[in-house]
């Protein structure tokens, strides 16, 4: 939409710019056929210029190609933004309607044109067909048909008449006047528009009554037939009519010396504005990354040369005003001054949850909150059924948290105090550890001290551990297959609806259901899972905080693709 703006801005400048020409070099010339293909020429120029861009391209030094983590499916709970008023939107209603509104009335004039020739006898003339109606109308042509009242004229007058519009035929003129009349219609928000089709229209009578002056023996008597016809005050649109308004003008450009032709430089000087037009907006700049000589054995690591990175000035002024992130760990500004130079292996700006935020890695591999260790612990899932007992399970989890982590057991955040040990191992699917990164993109500021995500065979834990409602996690989201930071992600093929809504303490019948933000009364269990992008479930307190007493009952709120 704002493409479609900038053009029409561009078009209407580019008009501007050939009419304030015409008007204050050419207009009082007498080179009307010039004139006129400068006219013309204008108005195909501003059409078509800003549409065409010059590339120039700007090489740049290569960089690494940064993760958008914002494509991670993220299940959170928000409140639905105040409405906006698009004004885009209602601009283009609003030029639209305009247009609509012109080329109605373009077809309308097309219509009476057509009532007066119906049933009408045309007498070929050469490659003229003249009509004599009895209509009291202004004598016009249209294209090789000229229409005129032969009972309201001297034999002297209609010969002028025939001659005058013989020229508009001849010369194609209403291809002139149709043109300036749909341009009308895609720029009337210009007023010098309907100036320039003023200027189209009075040149082409210019045109019309030099030439048939020339074959006119009495010059005076066609100027007074000029004046009787001022008379007559009913034209049909869209042709050209022998009646125009300005009738002085047309008599004093006809009896006003021929222009000399050194005067014809004027037409040029419309080309330094173009060329201006052209590079201040018609140059498209692309950046292009160098090529580098290949390296033999060349890590992902070596992707970013840091010796030309100014880090104690530059990666301040690219952490401003950004979230921080080191090793997967949210920082500060800080920790990130603390670290040296020789430290850091690569750095990355990214998206999370719709804020900036810089990512950073060191090179200390065994660091334990390092981003590799991050990424296994992330995606890979660990077995219970390959430990022999409890205290492996704790020795696992124990060397990679250094604080309290958040707890979810089948989808239920756990109340305080909850203990693994309590879950017999042989109970146990599977356990899946989030760090960093991802168990704050997922779980919100819950998840800054780490998530373990426990699954067991039969889940029947909710009343043995006593979980609470308002901390049930749902969710689902379809991603495509992609590779995040080298380790390969399968997208979600089908699930079963009625499997994941379906819980001991949820009755899907009576929840309150939400498709795309609208409240439906569809069936949850009749949708087709390979249109749905995402389900999230809202229960007790968070259902009612956001929908009142009427989510009381659960609110499932799902998106389609």
């Amino acid at each position: 939409m704002e493409n479609v703006f900038l053009y029409l801005i561009k078009a209407s400048g580019l008009i501007t710019v050939f009419y304030l020409a015409y008007i204050l070099l050419l207009r009082k010339e007498t080179f009307f056929t010039g004139n006129r293909w400068f006219l013309l020429l204008g108005l195909f120029t501003s059409a078509i210029l800003p549409l065409f861009f010059i590339t120039k391209i700007i090489w740049v030094e290569p960089t690494t190609n940064s993760f958008d983590w914002s494509n991670i499916p993220i299940t959170t709970v928000e409140n639905n933004p105040e409405p906006e008023i698009n004004w885009s939107l209602i601009a283009i209603v609003i030029y639209f309607l305009g247009s609509i509104v012109l080329f109605t009335k373009l077809l309308f004039d097309f219509y009476s044109l057509s009532k007066v020739f119906k049933g009408k006898v045309n007498i070929p003339q050469g490659k003229f067909k003249l009509i004599d109606v009895t209509e009291n109308i202004a004598p016009f042509s249209f294209f090789k048909s000229i229409v005129y009242n032969s009972t309201l004229y001297t034999p002297t007058e209609l010969e002028n008449i025939l001659e005058h519009e013989k020229v508009h035929s001849s010369q194609n003129h209403s291809i002139d006047v149709l043109l300036s009349r749909l341009f009308c219609i895609a720029f009337w928000f210009n007023p010098l528009i309907w100036l320039y089709k003023k200027a189209i229209i009075q040149n082409l009578e210019f045109i019309a009554d030099n030439e048939a002056a020339k074959n006119t023996f009495d010059k005076k008597a066609y100027q007074l037939t000029l004046l009787k016809i001022t008379t007559q005050e009913n034209c049909v649109a869209i042709t050209n009519h022998f009646y125009q308004s300005l009738i002085k003008k047309r008599i004093i450009m006809m009896n006003k010396n021929q222009s000399k032709k050194w005067n014809s430089w004027k037409y040029i000087t419309v080309f330094p504005a173009l060329v201006a037009f052209v590079l201040l907006f018609q140059i498209e700049v692309v950046a292009q990354e160098k090529e580098t000589p290949k390296q033999e054995n060349k890590t992902k690591s070596e992707s970013i040369d840091l010796k030309s990175f100014k880090i104690e000035k530059d990666l301040k002024s690219l952490a401003k005003g950004k979230e921080i992130i080191i090793n997967g760990k949210k920082s500060t500004q800080e920790e990130l001054d603390q670290l040296k130079p020789y430290e850091i292996e690569k750095i990355d700006v990214s998206t999370i949850s719709g804020k900036k935020t810089i990512l950073v890695t060191t090179k200390n591999t065994n660091n334990k909150n390092s981003t590799d260790k991050i990424i296994v612990k992330a995606t890979e899932n660990t077995t219970l059924a390959q430990l022999d007992d409890n205290k492996k399970i704790r020795s696992i989890l124990k060397q990679d948290l250094e604080n309290e982590p958040l707890i979810i057991l089948n989808g239920y955040k756990t109340p305080p105090g909850f203990k693994i040990e309590d879950i017999p191992t042989d109970q146990i699917a599977k356990i899946d550890v989030l760090k960093g990164i991802h168990a704050i993109t997922k779980y919100g500021k819950k998840g800054e001290n780490d998530v373990i995500e426990i699954t067991t065979k039969e889940k029947n834990t909710k009343k043995e551990f006593e979980l609470s409602n308002d901390n049930k996690v749902i969710g689902y989201k379809t991603i495509p297959d992609q590779e995040i930071s080298g380790w390969k992600n399968k997208a979600t093929d089908t699930l079963d609806v009625k499997k994941i809504i379906t819980t001991p303490d949820t009755d899907i019948d009576k929840a309150l259901i939400f498709i795309d933000g609208k409240k439906t009364k569809k069936s949850i269990k009749d949708l087709n899972m390979k249109n749905i992008e995402s389900i999230e479930v809202l229960k007790g307190k968070n259902a009612i905080d956001k929908y009142g007493n009427k989510g009381k009952n659960g609110v499932i709120e799902i998106k389609t693709k």
